[in-house]
């Protein structure tokens, strides 16, 4: 049935009703909050009502193609709605992410070049968040995200680049930084200290050379690192929090690409 305003696909439909206020809303929309092409189907929700699971044929997400039956995962986050659909799947093959030339720039100049650039950064927290198209930034607490990160091959300085997570504000984030010979993780806290948390050299990172960092967030506030399929460090926070998800390349240029958020 069509059960709200603009229901006119002609397909079955996952949609959340709340009892309490009486309004329902549309789960299975597409990336650009647009109606799915095909049928959305056997959903299941969390106890919280935060997460909610689907099956669908439609093209949901960016790269997304194909009709096979698939399943999709809406985060609805902690305090606001976020009806993002995951996997979110993006590169810069030309000079865009979700659309958008431009990331959220809290300091310092960023923009999107296509893929095989280095990206342009400016101040020396150059930190630069993952929007919603609602242009609102897309939070995130448990899971993984996975990016194709290089550092430049120069003498000038050290060039350092990384993933920002749980990020709240310039003065409380968490993050791991690929950096010449070692990868660092740590967090920033509120009195504004970047406070690094582990270093590890289990792999020798160099410069020039393409890495693909994953960060594994799990709900008991334990992220795992990984170049590749290699684990080169864990850690367990005090809690898992959930926060923006963004990159960072302090005085330095980095190139990014092939962002995987699960």
């Amino acid at each position: 049935s069509d059960l709200v305003a603009g229901d006119t696909n002609g397909y079955s439909d996952v949609f959340l009703r709340n009892v309490a206020s009486g309004s329902t809303t549309r789960i299975s929309l597409d990336f650009a909050g647009g109606q799915g092409n095909d049928e959305s189907e056997t959903s299941s929700i969390s106890s919280s009502g935060r997460f909610i699971a689907f099956e669908s044929k439609a093209s949901l997400v960016g790269t997304h193609y194909e009709s096979d039956l698939d399943i999709f995962l809406v985060d609805r986050g902690a305090d606001t709605p976020n009806q993002d659909v995951l996997p979110v799947v993006e590169d810069f093959s030309d000079g865009t992410i979700r659309g958008d030339s431009d990331w959220s720039v809290k300091s310092g100049a960023f923009r999107v070049n296509k893929a095989g650039q280095y990206q342009s950064a400016g101040g020396k927290n150059n930190v630069s968040l993952l929007k919603t198209l609602a242009a609102k930034p897309f939070r995130f607490s448990s899971g993984e995200i996975e990016i194709e990160i290089k550092l430049p091959n120069t003498r000038a300085y050290t060039p350092r680049a990384g993933l920002l997570f749980a990020y709240q504000s310039s003065v409380k984030y968490r993050y791991v930084q690929m950096q010449p010979g070692a990868i660092v993780f740590g967090q920033r806290g509120r009195i504004g200290t970047s406070a690094p948390l582990n270093k590890s050299k289990a792999l020798k990172i160099k410069k020039g050379t393409t890495y693909t960092l994953r960060v594994k967030l799990q709900s008991d506030g334990r992220i795992l690192i990984y170049v590749g399929d290699r684990l080169v460090s864990s850690y367990k926070f005090k809690s898992s929090e959930s926060g923006a998800v963004g990159v960072f390349s302090p005085q330095t240029q980095a190139y990014f690409d092939n962002v995987h958020i699960f």
